[in-house]
């Protein structure tokens, strides 16, 4: 009883933390990332935001402000991106959720990490989160 108590208060603690979500196979992955920004979770104003540019470039904002310029790419079932200096390529699973509040969720996934995002089409990587 004592754990069902405990997970009932983090479920209510926390409401927009996504849940997990169904594997995106490559094919869809392109589509789906393609004029769309992805806000970090958890969310605030100054949550880390990222840009999928049709192509293949990639701007990211962490949450100090700072900005950063990769690329990305799908190699079959998978999101790959690089970040230079380096010229290696990290690959990770994708999968599709959806938060407690029922925005679209993206989570990518590799080496028992997950990063979680909630998207939102077009190119708002110079905007602060705010609720719609």
């Amino acid at each position: 009883m004592r754990g069902i108590v405990i997970v009932l208060i983090a479920l209510t603690a926390f409401p927009a933390l996504a849940q997990a979500g169904e594997k995106v196979l490559g094919a869809q992955i392109e589509p789906m990332l393609n004029d769309t920004t992805a806000w970090y979770l958890p969310l605030s104003p100054s949550s880390a935001r990222q840009y999928f540019n049709k192509n293949g470039e990639t701007p990211y904002i962490d949450a100090s402000g700072s900005k950063t310029y990769g690329g990305w790419l799908v190699r079959g079932d998978q999101y790959c991106s690089v970040w230079p200096p380096s010229d290696h390529y990290s690959c990770y699973d994708v999968e599709k959720g959806a938060a407690a509040d029922g925005k679209p969720t993206i989570s990518f996934v590799s080496g028992g990490k997950r990063y979680e995002a909630v998207l939102k089409s077009g190119k708002h990587v110079d905007e602060a989160w705010t609720a719609d």
